[in-house]
């Protein structure tokens, strides 16, 4: 082979070498950004404890106080009249919602406390992560949105309360409220329509809550999912008085979080969660620009009488 044809074939070789670097270089700025690592790995640590859901008080029923209804701005196209679940579902009747009104004046003292914080009022946006399972996250963010929904010791109005499963790879919302559907966020983020039967009212309260969905995968490979979830929570935020994310431990809520730009709160459990992990969370919050609220502490024993 003669030198002419070596060159030729070595530069036509760099060709296509750098013609594929470069659309690389291409759909990496411009497509989905990966799923990071475990939650664990992305952050870590926390600064002042907001308050403690503890059992100190006695119990005192939830009274259903005179419903809301969410003002309803142009740029929002969903008719939430139309939910599947106009009926709502009545406390009295749910276990769920009866330990909410059990807890209700830990629930209140930690609203109180949040409410205090110029950030979260701007943002009216509340994500509640913990950095492991089972500390209680989906609980803590339950009991806050039924608490805002419903006014705190007719101090605080009731006020339209939106809250969204963020935790995408164990959705909990469903389960722990009787939902069964298969329809959710991530089935708009993913290229569908936002439909009012996405959405489910919760009892007399201004209470609406949005399941997870189960297309969780399509969403990480959409490239226009980041611009979808930002235009969502767009609407929602004028929609509501507040958007509540139940993130938990799920590494993809936790990766969307720069997206969503909430004011963040952590939930630990006495105990069991490291002084570790939650420095990490703290971290993670500095180096997103996320408003970090605090940390609540859960599970902590009653006290004596």
């Amino acid at each position: 082979m003669s030198l002419g044809i070596l060159v030729a074939l070595f530069v036509g070789i760099a060709f296509l070498i750098g013609a594929l670097l470069g659309w690389i270089y291409h759909h990496s700025q411009h497509g989905a950004r990966p799923a990071e690592g475990a939650i664990s790995q992305r952050i870590a640590s926390l600064g002042p404890t907001v308050a403690a859901a503890d059992k100190t008080t006695a119990p005192r029923p939830a009274i259903p106080k005179e419903p809301v209804a969410p003002p309803i701005p142009s740029t929002c196209r969903v008719d939430l009249t139309q939910s599947n679940a106009a009926p709502g579902i009545v406390l009295a009747q749910y276990a769920v919602l009866a330990r909410f009104a059990e807890h209700e004046a830990s629930f209140e003292a930690i609203a109180q406390r949040l409410l205090l914080r110029p950030e979260l009022q701007l943002r009216n946006t509340l994500a509640v992560v913990s950095p492991h399972r089972s500390a209680g996250a989906t609980t803590i963010a339950s009991g806050l949105a039924v608490t805002l929904a419903s006014g705190i010791a007719d101090r605080v109005d009731p006020a339209p309360v939106l809250l969204v499963d963020f935790h995408f790879e164990d959705p909990m919302l469903g389960r722990l409220f009787g939902i069964r559907t298969a329809k959710g966020l991530t089935d708009y983020l993913a290229g569908g329509e936002l439909a009012a039967d996405y959405f489910h009212r919760l009892g007399p309260y201004p209470l609406w809550v949005l399941p997870a969905g189960h297309r969780l995968q399509e969403t990480l490979f959409n490239a226009q999912a980041v611009d979808r979830l930002r235009l969502f929570l767009g609407e929602m935020r004028q929609r509501f008085r507040w958007v509540v994310l139940d993130v938990g431990s799920s590494p993809t809520g936790t990766h969307w979080l720069e997206t969503a730009r909430p004011a963040m709160l952590c939930v630990a459990q006495r105990g069991r969660t490291r002084r570790s992990e939650l420095l990490a969370v703290q971290r993670f919050a500095q180096a997103n620009k996320l408003e970090f609220m605090g940390v609540v502490l859960n599970r902590v024993p009653r006290r004596a009488a």
